[in-house]
């Protein structure tokens, strides 16, 4: 095993799920969507034959702070992901990011708190869904400049957080508040991962091997 997890979506077209395996891929994360309405076309695909292919497997969603509620955003997620037969066995990340859609002009705050009410509906509902398997994945620039984690730092900091830092050298992220230093579960290293059964540049990632 070569200690990647990869993100992927519709951009990586139809994956090969068995060179994939035999790549060594620890974990693979298929993108759920975004904000409440939009579906990526290739999820459903992506995350049973991952599963079948013998990947542990988790999903991602892309987490919008103004453009739906985050009761809406929850129930699209939660809905999708039944759909699909996620258990607490699969992970699940939201990304956070502030250079798509409405985040480009949400405030701290608003960014803050509703991410704290998107996590909270989640883990609130039905979903058989474990906390330990719930990450943040973000840039440094959302997390130095957009967020007030501050607001929810005691909660926050129970759900594992996931760098998006593209770098090699030095070979680890830099520290991310409310998260102690080297507190990572995965890095995100790359945009520019290469993976048998793949085509195309995939979002690669480490994994902590201290974690």
């Amino acid at each position: 095993m070569n200690n990647n997890v990869i993100a992927i979506s519709r951009f990586q077209g139809t994956i090969e799920w068995d060179k994939v395996k035999k790549d060594g891929v620890s974990m693979a994360f298929s993108r759920l969507g975004e904000s409440e309405t939009y579906i990526d076309p290739t999820f459903s695909e992506n995350f049973r034959k991952s599963r079948v292919a013998g990947i542990p497997s988790g999903a991602w969603h892309i987490f919008r702070a103004k453009s739906s509620t985050p009761e809406a955003q929850a129930r699209t997620i939660v809905n999708t992901l039944k759909e699909a037969g996620f258990t607490n066995k699969n992970a699940f990340a939201f990304e956070v990011n502030n250079k798509v859609g409405s985040n480009k002009t949400a405030t701290k705050n608003e960014m803050a708190n509703n991410l704290y009410h998107l996590i909270q509906h989640i883990i609130d509902s039905d979903l058989p869904i474990c906390t330990n398997n719930l990450y943040i994945k973000t840039n440094i620039d959302t997390r130095k400049n957009s967020v007030a984690w501050e607001l929810h730092d005691d909660f926050l900091r129970k759900i594992k957080i996931w760098p998006e830092h593209w770098r090699t050298q030095p070979d680890y992220p830099d520290t991310l508040y409310p998260w102690e230093k080297g507190n990572w579960s995965f890095w995100e290293y790359s945009s520019h991962g290469t993976i048998k059964g793949i085509n195309g540049d995939v979002l690669i990632s480490k994994v902590n091997p201290q974690r």
